[in-house]
C-alpha cells in the first residue's frame, strides 16, 4: 500500500496522519512535499502520527530526517508519534531516536506543545 497523508488541525498545531509505507519514490517524495508545504505556510507546530505506518526504508527516513532538520531552521517544530513496533526497532536500529523529538502517544505530543517554554 502506497502512502497516505492527511492533515488536520488540533487546537494550533497540524497534524498529519500517515498510513502505508514510505519508501523511495512516490511515497517518500509526498512526505517531503507536504513538510515543506506546511513549513513554508508558517505552520510552526507539527505533529506527525506514524500510527498507521507499516514499514519505513532508508529513503523514508533520510527525507524525514531532513524535513525535520529544515524546518528546525525555520522555527518549525515537528514531533513525531504513535510508532509502530516495526517502523519503533527501525528508528532504534538507525539512533534516530537521538535526533528526532518522538512521543508514543498523539497526545503527549500536542501535550508538549502545550508546556510553557
Amino acid at each position: 500500500m502506497a502512502a497516505s497523508l492527511t492533515t488536520r488541525q488540533v487546537e494550533n498545531v497540524t497534524v498529519i496522519d500517515a498510513a502505508g509505507r514510505i519508501v523511495i519514490g512516490e511515497s517518500a517524495t509526498a512526505l517531503q512535499a507536504l513538510l515543506r508545504r506546511l513549513t513554508a505556510e508558517e505552520h510552526k507546530r507539527i505533529v506527525l502520527n506514524l500510527g498507521g505506518v507499516s514499514f519505513m526504508d532508508s529513503a523514508g527516513i533520510g527525507e524525514l530526517v531532513g524535513c525535520y532538520a529544515s524546518a528546525s531552521r525555520k522555527g518549525t517544530k515537528i514531533k513525531i508519534c504513535e510508532l509502530t513496533r516495526r517502523v519503533s526497532d527501525l528508528f532504534q536500529v538507525t539512533h534516530i531516536y537521538n535526533i528526532l523529538d518522538i512521543y508514543q502517544r498523539e497526545e503527549d505530543a500536542l501535550q508538549s506543545f502545550r508546556q510553557p517554554r
